[in-house]
């Protein structure tokens, strides 16, 4: 039967409310990640489960890319079979590309008429280069090196991204492609995308206001970011300037990175959504934005050696863990990350959404069993 009513606008289906075991939270994470790839028969993974009418949505080429490499690390470190499911991902991938080799946003309305987006096809590189990496499978090596060169191809000369954008706004969120890029120039001794990488990141750092907050970081011109749109652009910024010794650009995440680890610290939690000015514009919490920033913190606590960073990165992990549903009966609600806490909240409301599980696991592996359970 359907758990309904009161424990579904709640949010408290099957919740532990103390985290339990690594493995368990883990385990729960990848087993939600396959009864979504389940529900829908092209191989990639649905962008959320909708509790309110019982149902998947379509696949998300962007998020089922960026999956994959959290899937296969994943399923490896609890000794599970993973590489079938994950080639059903990328050969998806490959399926649903566009004739200049990138990947459109899945609500698309018309097939016919989808356009390559710049985000999206970042991620999904980071996709086929992990599936290169296992396979040696050339198909995912031509796949991001041509949506590589796409990238370069629609760049600005300031850097920026303009064209080719979800809801046609320049945002700093794309520090991760930039990321990409150079994962893909490492991985296929190709440079080329390198010097487009490196000229998007001075960008981003140039929206970089003194308190460490980043202008353009949202999807509306003129709205307040999410954490979650936050946390991309610190992240993207930091693993480029640590994978390219970039010292200032580390400098200036980690102090980005340190302004969310003290608002923590003195509100005891973390809020959904901020103004320029660091105040929050949320009562709720982002869940997503929550592991992503514990991923951030535990980058900072390697590259400083300050473990007050490690200690707040724990707190995050432990606190979304409290809310992954581990005993309900409801497939795409068990082992599931909402977007926000209470459900209700502002970031993708009454949603569990498969990238809130892809950074949960992320930080879990960033993390380490050992690590977990000690704490």
């Amino acid at each position: 039967m359907i758990e309904t009513g009161t424990a579904l606008v709640t949010g408290s289906l099957g919740i532990s409310r103390k985290p339990t075991s690594w493995q368990d939270h883990l385990r729960a994470g990848l087993l939600w990640v396959e009864t979504a790839q389940n529900a829908d028969l092209s191989g990639g993974v649905p962008a959320y489960y909708d509790p309110v009418r019982s149902r998947w949505l379509p696949p998300y080429p962007e998020t089922t890319g960026y999956l994959i490499p959290t899937f296969l690390e994943a399923a490896a470190a609890l000794g599970h079979a993973g590489l079938d499911r994950a080639v059903r991902m990328g050969d998806f991938l490959l399926r649903v590309r566009t004739a200049e080799g990138g990947v459109g946003h899945w609500s698309a309305a018309d097939p016919s008429e989808i356009r390559p987006i710049v985000f999206d096809t970042g991620q999904v590189i980071l996709g086929w280069n992990a599936l290169w990496r296992q396979t040696k499978d050339d198909r995912y090596r031509t796949a991001a090196l041509e949506a590589t060169q796409w990238l370069a191809s629609v760049q600005d000369p300031d850097g920026a991204w303009r064209s080719h954008q979800y809801l046609d706004v320049a945002k700093t969120i794309d520090a991760r492609v930039a990321s990409a890029m150079l994962e893909t120039a490492k991985l296929h001794d190709d440079q080329a995308g390198v010097p487009w990488a490196r000229r998007h990141l001075e960008w981003v750092l140039r929206q970089r206001l003194p308190n460490g907050f980043f202008t353009n970081a949202a999807f509306h011109p003129g709205s307040n970011p999410s954490l979650h749109t936050i946390a991309y652009t610190i992240d993207g910024t930091l693993s480029f300037a640590i994978e390219t010794a970039w010292n200032e650009a580390i400098e200036m995440a980690v102090e980005s990175a340190r302004r969310l680890l003290n608002l923590h610290q003195s509100r005891g939690r973390l809020h959904a959504a901020y103004a320029d000015d660091w105040k929050p514009t949320s009562r709720t919490r982002c869940l997503v934005g929550e592991c992503q920033t514990a991923l951030i913190w535990l980058a900072c606590a390697d590259v400083t050696g300050e473990s007050v960073f490690r200690s707040g990165a724990v707190a995050l992990l432990r606190g979304v863990a409290s809310t992954q549903h581990l005993t309900t009966g409801v497939d795409g609600v068990r082992g599931g990350i909402a977007g926000s806490w209470p459900i209700w909240g502002s970031y993708e409301r009454f949603k569990y959404p498969n990238w809130s599980v892809k950074f949960f696991m992320d930080g879990l592996l960033a993390l380490g069993e050992a690590q977990w359970e000690t704490e």
